[in-house]
């Protein structure tokens, strides 16, 4: 069986995960996707558990855009959102992204 090599490691954006469950039941972030037809090559986290995505610049140095707020469940119209999980959007070949 192989095992994985890690690449690289974005220890600066620890603190995103920290508090509200991640960290404390032992587990990073619920799914990390890069869309094949986004040509900034952005980077999406899903924390399920703080109930927020962060989308990131390819090389891990910007936080581009926050989903949801930490820590806050969506229960309502907010901007919050409820455990989010992939697929949380299907991306099209145009890159634009698509709600479900």
């Amino acid at each position: 069986m192989e095992t994985e090599k890690l690449v690289e490691s974005w220890t600066q954006w620890d603190h995103l995960f920290e508090g509200g469950g991640t960290a404390e039941i032992g587990r990073g972030p619920h799914a990390i996707k890069i869309s094949p037809y986004d040509p900034e090559r952005r980077v999406w986290v899903v924390d399920d558990i703080r109930e927020a995505i962060f989308v990131f610049s390819h090389d891990g140095k910007k936080l581009l855009m926050t989903l949801g707020e930490p820590g806050v469940p969506g229960n309502d119209e907010s901007t919050s959102a409820t455990r989010p999980t992939l697929p949380f959007c299907r991306t099209a070949p145009s890159s634009s992204a698509m709600a479900m």
